[in-house]
């Protein structure tokens, strides 16, 4: 299949819309329909995969969320709670309460500026806890680009459709000779109505200064309209618009949202939804078909399925920030210094989830689109005085590390395009050097004595490993632009890790400042001294350096002995709380041992028998999360998705490849998931894996060959992948347990200076 030449620059984000608005919206259906009649990507996706999950046990914690890759609004259905509700969905509930627009990346972050739609015919009820609309969810449409409901109880059929910032809504009231709609904005808020036209505004869990507008307008005059709420703004407000639907029993309403203004909101609505509400869905159905078919594999349709719907997940994060003026040009409300800038923004992503995986797939199938949000970055930073850590929107105090410098490094050892690299390596060297104010805790400590001292920052063992990863990442940017004396400095404590291993556990632990351990220990307790895990799991922290780290067990035999005991061990845990959270109680169903595949900090564990030679391993336990642990159903996920870190996991992992070391250009290889993968390239070359003995059986790599030469080597530089080819892939049922030469193994810090 010849590939696509994506849409580039700005414009792209409006230009299948504005395509759509030179034709009618007929033609531009019947077109997106004849574009991919041979083959559509999106039946594949089920935007319920990941619903079903709750505060105690996660399947994903996701949300059926209808919009664009990378939209600024979703639009999705809440079943309980109310407005300031995190876990407001499920798709076991029976009964609706609204459609939601939403930005919430998480429910551990919550949402902003959100508000609810809700039609309904009968006695008016605005009462959140018994306004409840019995509804079958298991008769509903769901995809990303479209949803339909049907109101049971009150007969009201519903679709919706989405554009970057918009929302297209269609009630059909069946036989109610009166139908209302509803908005309700989360407090301090105001709704208000006006002809056709309704307007208002939410503060809610917004950074001070900052507003989400949001304007609509009927396709009819209302009948009757009324506001009501709290003035005080204190409980919230909403309003409703009711209309004759006695001869005409379909009302149509578009909406629009802003950071900027009103008329931001007004311009948004009038460029995005324009052509309707076939046209808006058609926009947006060939977006997603764009960016799905950036990678086509041949595979069953079950496995089609889970790809795809993991492919979808892992481009609805993070979200655009940014407008488009009057004149075409990029703007934003920035959440940092309460002002309006020029350029774009991004926001709602956990860059210490996703820099394992998910920026690292950006590299290869979304370049362009990662340049633009490492260039929205660099606007935070210029903005708030450091990078963000956690955005949503305005830098949330979450997680450990500095992870967008690893993000950023990465980007830019891979040559991505799209931002100025002295700016970015500024960014990451304050945060290295200390300029970022409190993004690195302990960090005093940190650089006088190699590692941070029990209770001088937040999981102090898992804070530290993360500094010298980060620091390796900051190391390599400054080398690439000749800082030699930042890097030494940098390559330097790169090797902090060292004085955090206890040889006499076995085990990173932690100690005081005056170096005694923290007594007792414990190989099972998730304590303070480690983030979301224990000792078996979060030790190997090492990216950088996982040769270095076996050297520290005594050598390469026996860190695979120790990787072996982990994934043998049962799934025990202890905890400091009265409650285990939730990622403890997960890894139980596993059965990968003390892998806790569900969360980030076991993400790259399997990689580590590659890393040391021993590949087989890692092809094994790769193979065994990918059909294990996935599909696209309501449970789909082992953990929480967390804003497409664990979607990409699996989107990598299932190619064969995966960045074990991001920062580094480079791949480790497993054994891929299907007989051919094909990965269209936004340089319009193709990278194709060819593996056709693949069944479920045929787990070990045999041999491997890179553009018909045999290839030995146990990681792929990211130029070979860019540079087009073709890697052919014998798999068989046993394992090929051979000696690697250390020049075939994965990068290691130890392996660069031999």
């Amino acid at each position: 299949m010849k590939a696509r030449k994506p849409i580039t620059k700005l414009g792209r984000h409006a230009a299948a819309i504005g395509l759509l608005l030179s034709i009618s919206a007929p033609l531009a259906v019947l077109a997106q329909t004849l574009a991919y009649a041979d083959e559509s990507y999106l039946q594949y996706v089920n935007i319920m995969q990941g619903t079903d999950s709750t505060h105690e046990f996660s399947h994903g914690n996701t949300l059926p969320l209808v919009g664009t890759p990378w939209g600024m609004t979703d639009w999705t259905l809440q079943t309980k709670g109310d407005l300031n509700e995190h876990w407001f969905f499920s798709p076991k509930d029976l009964k609706l309460i609204g459609f939601r627009a939403t930005h919430q990346p998480s429910p551990w972050m919550g949402d902003y500026g959100n508000f609810l739609i809700l039609p309904q015919t009968g006695q008016f009820n605005a009462d959140f806890k018994s306004r409840g609309t019995d509804c079958d969810l298991s008769t509903g449409i769901f995809k990303p680009d479209y949803l339909k409901v049907d109101f049971s109880a009150q007969k009201i059929i519903t679709e919706v459709t989405a554009s970057e910032r918009c929302g297209c809504f269609r009630f059909d009231f069946g036989n109610s000779k009166n139908g209302r709609v509803l908005i309700d904005s989360r407090a301090p808020a105001q709704v208000e109505f006006s002809g056709r036209s309704v307007r208002g505004f939410s503060k809610a869990k917004m950074p001070k200064g900052s507003v989400c507008y949001f304007v609509g307008t009927f396709d009819r005059d209302m009948t009757a309209a009324k506001s009501y709420g709290d003035d005080s703004g204190k409980s919230g407000s909403g309003g409703y618009a009711e209309f004759d639907t006695d001869t005409n029993r379909m009302v149509e309403l578009r909406i629009a949202t802003s950071y900027i203004s009103y008329d931001q909101a007004e311009l948004n609505l009038q460029r995005e939804t324009q052509s309707g509400f076939e046209g808006v869905r058609a926009a947006t159905a060939r977006l997603w078909e764009e960016n799905l078919r950036r990678i086509e594999i041949e595979a069953s349709e079950a496995q089609k399925k889970t790809f795809y719907t993991c492919l979808y997940r892992a481009l609805k994060f993070p979200h655009r920030f940014f407008e488009i003026s009057s004149n075409g040009a990029a703007i934003h409300f920035s959440p940092f210094d309460g002002k309006i800038h020029a350029g774009v923004e991004y926001v709602d992503s956990g860059l210490w989830d996703t820099f394992r995986t998910q920026y690292p797939l950006y590299t290869v199938v979304y370049p362009q689109q990662l340049g633009e949000i490492v260039a929205g970055w660099l606007n935070a930073y210029k903005e708030n005085g450091r990078l963000p850590q956690w955005p949503s929107p305005g830098d949330r105090a979450a997680m450990i590390g500095t992870h967008t410098d690893a993000m950023i490094a990465d980007a830019v050892v891979k040559g991505i395009n799209g931002f100025d690299p002295q700016t970015a390596y500024e960014a990451i060297r304050n945060d290295a050097f200390g300029g970022s104010r409190d993004a690195r805790q302990g960090m005093k400590e940190y650089l006088t004595l190699g590692y941070i001292p029990i209770g001088k920052s937040r999981h102090y063992v898992s804070a530290g490993l993360d500094y010298a990863y980060d620091d390796w990442c900051v190391a390599q940017v400054s080398k690439l632009l000749g800082k030699a004396e930042d890097y030494a400095t940098l390559i330097k404590r790169a090797e902090n890790y060292k004085s955090q291993w206890d040889s006499t556990v076995g085990f990173m632990r932690g100690k005081d400042e005056k170096g005694n351990w923290e007594s007792p220990f414990d190989e099972y307790l998730w304590s303070a001294a480690y983030v979301e895990g224990g000792p078996w799991q979060d030790s190997w922290a090492v990216q950088q350096d996982v040769v270095g780290l076996a050297a520290l067990m005594g050598g390469q035999k026996e860190f695979a002995a120790k990787l072996d005991q982990l994934f043998s061990r049962p799934p025990t845990f202890h905890s400091e709380k009265r409650t285990p959270i939730h990622e403890m109680t997960e890894i139980v169903p596993l059965q990968m041992g003390q892998c806790a595949l569900n969360n980030q900090p076991s993400f790259h564990i399997p990689y580590l028998y590659a890393a040391i030679g021993q590949p087989w391993k890692t092809e094994y336990w790769t193979r065994f999360a990918c059909q294990n642990l996935f599909n696209d159903g309501i449970k789909g996920y082992p953990g929480d998705e967390d804003n497409g870190s664990v979607s990409s996991w699996y989107v990598l992992s299932a190619m064969g490849i995966y960045s074990l070391t991001p920062g580094h250009p480079s791949f480790v290889l497993t054994s891929p998931l299907f007989p051919k993968t094909t990965i269209h390239l936004e340089n319009g070359k193709q990278f194709v894996i060819n593996a056709p003995e693949n069944t479920l059986e045929t787990v070990y790599v045999q041999n491997r060959s890179l553009n018909g030469k045999p290839d030995r080597n146990l990681a792929i530089a990211y130029s070979d992948l860019m540079n087009g080819g073709i890697m052919d892939v014998i798999l068989g049922k046993t394992s090929q347990e051979t000696t690697h030469k250390p020049s075939e193994l994965p990068y290691s810090l130890s392996l660069e200076y031999k």
